[in-house]
């Protein structure tokens, strides 16, 4: 028995502006390559892959507008989680060389300038 004293026939669900929407959020995928993985030693890797492509799924029900992003795929941290990729293998991987500089007008737009 619960201590709580209320109806619950009488609750409604009323919507609120503060309530996260596909209108005003979005999932930012980061760094989900092999490489990136030895970092995470301390949690279990098949855990985090479940986790990443049950939120992924997720986001995709929901209609979460998605950017998914690397560092150095070719040349050190390895593609991103084919597992991911499969759950949105029409988008575009944005991949860095490193932390991005401020951009200028001979380099290219920023990851957050292209969310």
């Amino acid at each position: 028995m619960s201590d709580f004293n209320f109806d619950l026939d009488a609750v409604t669900a009323a919507p609120s502006r503060d309530l996260l929407t596909p209108d005003n959020a979005m999932m930012l995928f980061v760094d989900h390559q092999p490489q990136m993985f030895f970092g995470a030693a301390s949690t279990d890797r098949v855990a985090v892959i479940n986790a990443t492509v049950g939120l992924a799924k997720a986001a995709r029900v929901f209609d979460v507008p998605v950017v998914l992003s690397t560092v150095a795929a070719e040349s050190f941290s390895g593609p991103i989680l084919p597992q991911l990729r499969e759950v949105f293998p029409k988008h575009d991987v944005i991949d860095r060389t490193s932390t991005p500089p401020p951009p200028t007008a001979d380099r290219g737009p920023r990851t957050a300038d292209r969310c």
